[in-house]
């Protein structure tokens, strides 16, 4: 009888314990990769890519699309194990200006305001924002609800 409560309890504890990827997000796993800029390590965190393609503007890399994690990252052609620049979509249903501000506050931010619409059809206030010490950047509109970033690039 004690051994069967030992084994109960030994699994309910590995069933508890998850993988270090499993804990991590989405912004997490894609600094972990840029630590390295290689493949194998995109493989580690996101698995094989859901499809393949050439960029538009430069046939000499190749996208690596994941559609779960909205995670394209944009490999060398000629060295197929290096990559150039990744970018992960990043649309939540909350402000994702401060999220971002309180989650890299301990870097330094370099915010510019971006011109504003030529045309003068949409209302913006849009700035770029850069944290260099992350390699990432965005942009954001200060007169959208929730202050919107949709797209975070990675170098």
């Amino acid at each position: 009888m004690r051994l069967l409560h030992i084994c109960f309890f030994l699994f309910v504890a590995c069933a508890q314990i998850q993988s270090e990827s499993d804990q991590l997000d989405d912004i997490d796993k894609v600094l972990l990769v840029m630590k390295t800029k290689t493949t194998a390590e995109l493989v580690k965190f996101f698995g094989e890519p859901d499809e393949i393609s050439l960029s538009d503007d430069n046939k000499k890399m190749k996208i690596y699309r994941y559609k779960k994690s909205r995670v394209d990252a944009y490999v060398y052609g000629k060295n197929r194990n290096k990559i150039s620049h990744l970018t992960i979509f990043f649309f939540k249903d909350f402000d994702n200006y401060t999220y971002l501000k309180k989650r890299f506050e301990k870097f330094k931010w370099l915010e510019k305001k971006l011109p504003d619409n030529k045309s003068g059809d949409v209302a913006s206030d849009k700035y770029l924002v850069e944290i260099p010490e992350r390699g990432m950047q965005f942009e954001y509109d200060n007169h959208t609800p929730k202050r919107k970033v949709m797209w975070i690039y990675f170098e």
